[in-house]
Parts: C-alpha cells; structure tokens; sequence
C-alpha cells in the first residue's frame, strides 16, 4: 500500500493523476514492527512434513521444502538453476540480482 501511495503521489504531481483529498485516510500504510514474521514452528512442520492430499500439493510442497533447506533461495532463484550447477557436493548460482553465490550440500 506504501508502494501504490508513493506512485499515486508521484502521478499528481506530474498532473497524470487527479488529486483527491484524503485518498489513503482509511488505508494503514505505515510500518508495524510488532508483528511477528516467523511462522510458528508448528504451522512450519506442517507445511514441510505433513501429508499433502494431492500430488499437485506434494509437489508444491517439495519446493517449499528444498527452498527452505537452501536458507530462503528465493522461487527466481530455484527455478533457473540447473544440474550443472552442482559440482563436489557445492551448489553455484547467480542469484537474479547478480550476485554469485555458493551454498554447500552436506
């Protein structure tokens, strides 16, 4: 909501967009730090080790499971990597953001 605030703003000031009073006044667009981000560890055993229903959700939750393991790759990330980039147990990728890095397989 920040995001679409700032391009809003952004639009009236260049005249693209009409300026309307009080736009975001109902909208909470600031940073709340007390909300926590972690999923408890339950909710978090679930989603990795309990039996999914179907073979789609097996799937999808194998991918969850793999990114979590290779310490939050992002989807980007894990979906452009390919067999060669395993070498010796050591797993090289380029990160979508251009960063070369190198995580090692135990």
């Amino acid at each position: 909501m920040r995001m679409l605030r700032s391009i809003y703003n952004r639009g009236v000031e260049a005249g693209s967009a009409p300026y309307v009073p009080r736009l975001f006044h109902d909208v909470y667009t600031g940073v709340d730090v007390r909300q926590k981000k972690a999923l408890p560890a339950t909710e978090l055993y679930k989603l990795l080790y309990e039996d999914p229903k179907s073979e789609r959700l097996r799937r999808t939750q194998a991918i969850a499971a793999l990114m979590f393991q290779f310490c939050g790759m992002s989807f980007a990330d894990l979906a452009h990597l390919e067999k060669s980039a395993l070498d010796q147990n050591v797993l090289r990728y380029k990160c979508c953001d251009t960063i070369v890095s190198k995580l090692k397989l135990q």
